[in-house]
């Protein structure tokens, strides 16, 4: 029941919509909308029909888990991806207690190289080597497959462009893109593919009468002394909306990160902090 209740919340505000707006378009009182909310009412087939019809959802997939896929992309190597999808892998299940899984899509396996015995959090690999009629109906079955075992899957891509569809596929499947730049010409131009990929990925998603994948792109290896932070002002990505808040040099963006253990030092884990308090503000991630 927890997760109707949760999934009709969650397809409500991403719809704009006030409890108040579905109560009168279902033609159902505002009082048995607020219990069904608050979980203090059952539901009937019959008002849920009414409920899915104006959230636009199908009462099957308000019905079912909801898993978030969350994306770090960016063509351009070096950027901070895999530093980026082990901390918020960790901070997910940290923050929620829920399951979360980081899946490993490059083809360097960088992701995979920091799990172990101790991990939080679960990990799987995609297989490059496999023979595949397509590889991107490949990872979008095995997606949909993992989407049903897990409340979180942080999906970690290449830092090359090594194919234009395959990282479609991925972008496609998921509810938020994270896209991890420095604050240099060449790291900001090379951001352009994913500005244009974003725009088309959600006017397909538009046709399938899917939400929009929201797209958030972070300022990493920022030197705070040179107050690098200024140029995010003149920023602007269509599509995709620039964080402020930034992660700086001072985080040790290495392969010698794990995903076993939360932050140890004080300044970084309050740089990460602020930047999942904007993430959520934004995304309405653990919503």
């Amino acid at each position: 029941m927890s997760t109707l209740i949760d999934n009709i919340k969650y397809f409500r505000k991403e719809k704009g919509l006030s409890q108040k707006e579905v109560a009168a378009k279902s033609e159902i009182s505002l009082a048995t909308y607020q219990r069904i909310e608050q979980g203090t009412s059952d539901v009937g087939m019959t008002d849920l029909s009414k409920i899915s019809d104006v959230l636009g959802i199908g009462v099957d997939t308000l019905m079912k888990r909801r898993c978030t896929i969350i994306t770090l992309a960016n063509t351009k190597g070096g950027s901070g991806k895999t530093t980026m999808a082990i901390h918020i892998s960790k901070q997910l299940k940290l923050l929620t207690g829920k399951k979360v899984l980081a899946f490993d899509t490059d083809i360097q396996e960088s992701l995979s190289n920091v799990h172990s015995d101790d991990s939080i959090v679960d990990l799987v690999t995609f297989d490059h080597t496999k023979k595949f009629v397509s590889k991107e109906s490949s990872i979008r079955t095995q997606l949909v497959n993992l989407s049903k075992e897990y409340d979180f899957i942080i999906i970690d891509t290449a830092g090359s462009f090594e194919s234009f569809t395959f990282l479609s596929a991925i972008i496609e499947m998921s509810n938020i893109l994270i896209v991890p730049f420095q604050l240099t010409r060449m790291s900001i131009s090379g951001t352009e593919f994913i500005e244009e990929l974003i725009v088309e990925t959600n006017a397909h998603r538009s046709e399938q009468g899917k939400l929009p994948t929201k797209a958030v792109a972070v300022a990493t290896m920022v030197n705070k002394r040179a107050n690098e932070v200024k140029i995010l002002k003149d920023i602007e990505f269509e599509g995709i909306n620039v964080l402020t808040n930034v992660i700086s040099n001072s985080v040790e963006y290495s392969r010698t990160d794990d995903l076993s253990t939360s932050f140890t030092n004080a300044s970084i884990k309050k740089e990460f902090d602020k930047f999942m308090d904007e993430l959520e503000k934004y995304t309405g991630l653990s919503n």
